[in-house]
């Protein structure tokens, strides 16, 4: 039970489909109608939600409060008692060579690493027959390390306090214990009725005591007791677990864990607690549900698919030409294709050919066809997939110099970019302005610093997320140009990094960093069927 929660959370990962996935309908449009980033984009910013914020307070965090103010309960119970059964053998003293506290009114047995037996202050005047047994029950507690065992099964219990299961199992762990001893004890020659004699004063000082130090000892009042007198007087003993049967419970035991593991949906230590599924196949095309193109054809093309981002829909007409999936998945969910996590490899390499059409007039706008692009891949391809925060290599944008200054290709400017729905300019503005972005040049005005680290991130080659770390508010225009990475790795003598054109040209750069991003996690996916 203490391996499950570190297994579960840092584990190998297994997944085992037992019930289809229930279908899930796409947010609907109001949720992607988020300002454009260029004029010639046809969908939304890197920055977009991934997931919908839920406000308020849920059930699941009641039942985590909860969950912790028990933990903190138990939890400390334990650290308390370990504290005390520590402090009772610092101050115990030795009396006739055996270690000897008035605190006790039983033997018990403390320590992990090297378990001690503490005797009660009256034991010199027992009968030597008592206390060879009860020190031979005692010793058998050091060698099977019974407290450490113990501590084990506390903890267990604590961590599990809401599992009746773990409370039977500290209790079970300890009655196995003594029984164990007990059987040690007449295995040695004592006499069963002068160490069931032993067991009964011991339970009656106790008694007498008013309470006895929870620890392992050698009385356990209640109904255990006398079943275990009952057990050593009876002629006829258990014989001891052989090693097969010992190898056999180790194994099914083993067993029953993975199968736990396995049937439980994966889970990594950095997933959001609001993650839930983003797009689920099949998805209905119906009124109020996720806008579906009304005729599609994909065609298998015999080249290596491209990854290049979608071209721009012509009014209700989506034409596209050996695309990845990967690409689509890219495009139409507006993030890079370094945090689509998952999927095979066919995903990037084939391509295809795909028509789709909206027969509706007007033609639905940019946003609406990302969704039908989206409803396109959960139908077609039956992709299914989530939404995950890990933890990440990201760079931060930062100001290059110590003084702060900016670089000669930019500057304030007077316009903002016009908005994805149109409408007149914000007060106190008279002009909209736009974005031209090409292979090794950026040429935007009327752009936030947000928005240079998100372009940074998607055009630029950085192969990281960018995060704006700047300060600086308000909008600006700049020129950017520098040199693409070549795809076959030759360098021209004169090439300018990107690297190297931001500090230089605007006064900006790159620190390599790690911070939680967003990333989507492939579930699964098929080839489609042809038509």
């Amino acid at each position: 039970m203490l391996a499950l929660p570190i297994v579960t959370a840092w584990g190998p990962r297994w997944r085992l489909e037992i019930v289809p996935r229930p279908t899930a309908i796409m947010p609907p449009v109001s949720e992607v109608l988020l300002p454009a980033i260029a004029s010639t984009d046809i969908g939304l910013p890197l920055s977009m939600p991934l997931l919908v914020p839920v406000s308020g307070w849920s059930w699941a965090s009641t039942a985590l409060v909860v969950y912790a103010l028990g933990l903190v309960v138990f939890g400390g119970r334990l650290v308390v008692g370990t504290w005390r059964a520590r402090a009772l053998a610092n101050h115990a003293t030795l009396v006739q060579g055996r270690l000897t506290s008035e605190a006790l009114s039983t033997p018990v047995t403390t320590g992990f690493v090297s378990p001690r037996v503490i005797l009660p202050a009256g034991w010199p005047t027992w009968p030597s027959e008592r206390l060879r047994a009860i020190l031979a029950h005692e010793s058998e507690h050091v060698r099977r390390h019974d407290t450490l065992v113990q501590w084990l099964a506390l903890l267990n219990r604590s961590v599990f306090w809401f599992h009746p299961l773990a409370w039977w199992l500290q209790t079970y762990v300890k009655e196995l214990a003594e029984e164990a001893c007990d059987a040690a004890v007449i295995a040695r020659g004592n006499d069963p009725v002068t160490y069931s004699e032993a067991l009964l004063q011991c339970a009656e000082s106790a008694a007498i005591a008013g309470g006895r130090v929870n620890a392992i000892g050698m009385t356990m009042p209640g109904s255990a007791l006398p079943r275990r007198i009952r057990r050593i007087l009876s002629p006829v003993h258990p014989p001891p677990v052989s090693t097969p049967r010992l190898v056999c419970a180790v194994i099914l035991t083993a067993s029953s864990a993975a199968t736990v593991i396995i049937a439980a949906p994966g889970v990594t230590p950095t997933r959001s607690p609001l993650a839930r599924p983003l797009l689920q196949a099949p998805a209905p095309a119906v009124a109020g549900g996720s806008p579906a193109f009304d005729v599609v054809s994909i065609k298998r093309n015999p080249e290596r698919g491209t990854n290049y981002p979608l071209s721009p829909p012509v009014g209700g007409r989506l034409a596209l030409r050996n695309q990845s999936v990967r690409s689509l998945i890219s495009s139409s969910y507006r993030v890079q294709d370094y945090l689509i996590i998952g999927g095979p490899a066919w995903l990037r390499t084939d391509g295809f050919d795909i028509d789709a059409v909206v027969e509706a007039t007007p033609a639905p706008p940019p946003p609406q066809m990302l969704l039908m692009i989206r409803t396109l891949l959960a139908d077609r391809f039956r992709l299914v997939m989530h939404n995950e925060r890990r933890e990440f290599p990201i760079y931060k944008l930062v100001m290059a110099r110590d003084d702060h200054r900016l670089g000669p290709n930019i500057r304030p400017a007077d316009c903002v970019l016009r908005p994805l729905g149109g409408g007149p300019p914000p007060e106190g503005r008279q002009v909209f302005c736009g974005t031209n972005v090409g292979v090794g040049s950026m040429l935007v005005r009327g752009g936030t610093m947000a928005l240079l680290a998100q372009q940074l991130g998607r055009y630029a080659g950085a192969g990281r997320p960018v995060v704006d770390a700047t300060n600086l508010v308000g909008e600006f225009e700049w020129e950017l140009k520098w040199t693409p990475e070549s795809p076959d790795g030759n360098v021209p003598v004169d090439a300018v990094p990107i690297f190297t054109a931001l500090q230089e040209q605007l006064g900006v750069k790159l620190e390599p960093s790690r911070g939680p991003v967003d990333v989507l996690v492939i579930d699964s996916v098929a080839p489609p069927s042809e038509n």
